[in-house]
């Protein structure tokens, strides 16, 4: 493991996006979450296709369907998530060269806390935790 690498990951934060030559670039990584679901979005330089891998570890283990529609603007929802998980995930997207490019492995540990206080009918304290969420993913890429 490289300094740079250990420094991303004991700061908590993912790395930059990583990209095969030629592949498309990925930015502006966001997510819009709520309870149950999330919808992660992001761009890319070049038109490419869209999914995410993500689960409760950095191995993923789920994957949202394949949109091969190529596009610079992605979005892929992410139903059925379990309140109290921790979730990782990475975006990825394929040129039409078959090149790809992806996010590296983001995760928050909010998620969390937005459980807590939804179990403990803290709701104002839950939109709270939604929102800096929120913020914490758009502010990792």
């Amino acid at each position: 493991m490289t300094s740079l690498a250990l420094a991303w990951m004991l700061a908590g934060l993912a790395p930059p996006a990583r990209a095969q030559a030629g592949a498309p670039v990925v930015n502006d990584i966001a997510a819009t979450v709520s309870a149950s679901a999330a919808v992660i979005s992001w761009t890319t330089d070049q038109p490419s296709d869209t999914q995410v891998e993500y689960g409760p570890t950095p191995a993923y283990g789920n994957a949202t369907p394949l949109n091969a529609a190529p596009v610079l603007a992605h979005a892929a929802p992410l139903p059925g998530l379990a309140l109290g998980t921790i979730y990782h995930y990475r975006v990825k997207s394929k040129n039409a060269a078959g090149a790809v490019g992806d996010s590296g492995d983001y995760k928050s540990e909010e998620v969390k806390k937005v459980d807590d206080d939804l179990k403990n009918n803290k709701f104002e304290k839950a939109v709270d935790h939604i929102e800096k969420l929120t913020d914490e993913f758009g502010k990792m890429n």
